[in-house]
C-alpha cells in the first residue's frame, strides 16, 4: 500500500495538481477523501528490485464527477530489460466539501484542479477502442526510492 500512496503523490506533483489541491485543503472547506483500494499482488518483489510504476487516471464519475479513479500496474525490473508484473491496483478518490466534522458530500472539482484531471483522462472514440501495441519508453530519472527494510528474519509459518 505504501507504494500505490507514494505513486498517487508523485504522480499530482510539479505539473500536476498537488499544491492547488493542497490549498483548497488547508482552507478546511474541502477534502480529498480515499473511497476505496483494491490491490491484487500477483508476484513478489526481491529488495534488490527496481519497480517500475504505470499509472493513469480512468474516469471521473457520479455525483458531481466528483470520484476519480486510478489504475495502477507495479512491475519489477529484470536484468535483461524483461518486465514481471508484480501488483495491480484500482484506487477511487473523491473530491468533497467539507459540512462538518466527519461529514462530507462530493463536489465538483474546483476550476484550478479539474481541467487538468480531464486533460489526464484516456481519450475514447465513439466506435471502438483500437489498442496499440504499447511502447516501453527508457527509464527516466529516479524519483522516489523507498528505505531499505529491516531484516525479514524467520518466515512465519
Amino acid at each position: 500500500m505504501h507504494w500505490v500512496g507514494r505513486t498517487r503523490e508523485v504522480g499530482i506533483r510539479k505539473d500536476g495538481i498537488y499544491q492547488a489541491a493542497a490549498r483548497h485543503v488547508k482552507s478546511g472547506g474541502c477534502a480529498w477523501v480515499t473511497r476505496e483500494t483494491l490491490l491484487q499482488a500477483t508476484g513478489a518483489p526481491q529488495s534488490s528490485d527496481l519497480i517500475e510504476v504505470e499509472c493513469w487516471n480512468e474516469r471521473l464519475y457520479g455525483p458531481e464527477e466528483a470520484s476519480l479513479e486510478m489504475l495502477y500496474h507495479f512491475f519489477a525490473l529484470e536484468p535483461g530489460g524483461d518486465r514481471r508484473l508484480v501488483a495491480s491496483c484500482a484506487q477511487t478518490t473523491t473530491w468533497a466539501e467539507v459540512i462538518d466534522h466527519g461529514q462530507v458530500r462530493p463536489a465538483r472539482y474546483p476550476g484550478d484542479m479539474e481541467p487538468w484531471i480531464r486533460e489526464t483522462l484516456p481519450r475514447h472514440s465513439a466506435g471502438s477502442v483500437q489498442l496499440a501495441p504499447m511502447q516501453i519508453e527508457p527509464l527516466g530519472a529516479l524519483l522516489w526510492e523507498a528505505p531499505e527494510g529491516p531484516d525479514g528474519g524467520r518466515p512465519v509459518g
